[in-house]
C-alpha cells in the first residue's frame, strides 16, 4: 500500500483543514477468484486497506469524508490501462530496462525518427514523472549535440 497526500503540497485540492489522501494498492487482482468487482467487493477492499493503514495511522478510517475506490477494471475502463496495469505490462525480468520495449532503439527514442516513448511503462517505471523528465533531458541533450555538430561542421567548411 502506497500512501500519498497531494494536498500537503497543493492546498487547493481540499477544503481548508482537510486533505486528499491516495492509497495505491499494488497487485490488486483484475479478476477476483470468486465473484466480480462491484460496490460491495470494492467496499470490502476499502475496509481491509483501512484496517491495515490503521496499524500505522490510528483512527484513519474515522477521518474519511468521501472515498473513490478504483479497481484494475476501473483503470482499464477510464484510462485505457490494459487490465488496469499502471505500468503498461508486467515488470518481470523479461521486460526490464533494455528488454522493455522492442521498438526503442536507445534511451527513449523509438524506431520512428522524432518519436519518443515516455510514461509509466518506460524506465524507471512508475507514475512519478521521472520517465518524462528523463526523456526530456535526453531530447535536450540530443538537440544540444546536434547544434554543436552543425557549428563544428560550419567552422571546418
Amino acid at each position: 500500500i502506497e500512501m500519498t497526500i497531494p494536498s500537503y503540497s497543493d492546498s487547493t485540492l481540499a477544503p481548508k483543514g482537510n486533505h486528499v489522501v491516495e492509497l495505491l494498492v499494488y497487485y490488486t487482482p483484475y479478476q477476483l477468484k470468486s465473484g466480480e468487482w462491484n460496490q460491495e467487493t470494492k467496499e470490502g477492499l476499502q475496509d481491509r486497506v483501512i484496517e491495515i493503514v490503521e496499524n500505522y495511522v490510528p483512527n484513519f478510517g474515522e477521518s474519511i469524508k468521501k472515498s473513490l475506490i478504483m479497481t484494475p477494471q476501473d483503470y482499464e475502463e477510464n484510462f485505457g490501462f490494459h487490465r488496469g496495469d499502471l505500468y503498461h505490462g508486467s515488470l518481470g525480468l523479461h521486460s526490464h530496462n533494455f528488454s522493455r520495449h522492442p521498438l526503442l532503439t536507445q534511451g527513449y527514442e523509438t524506431v520512428v525518427k522524432g518519436l519518443y516513448a515516455t510514461g509509466s511503462g518506460t524506465y524507471p517505471a512508475g507514475i512519478s514523472g521521472a520517465a518524462g523528465r528523463n526523456c526530456a533531458n535526453h531530447i535536450l541533450t540530443q538537440l544540444k549535440t546536434t547544434r554543436m555538430l552543425k557549428k563544428i561542421k560550419k567552422f571546418f567548411r
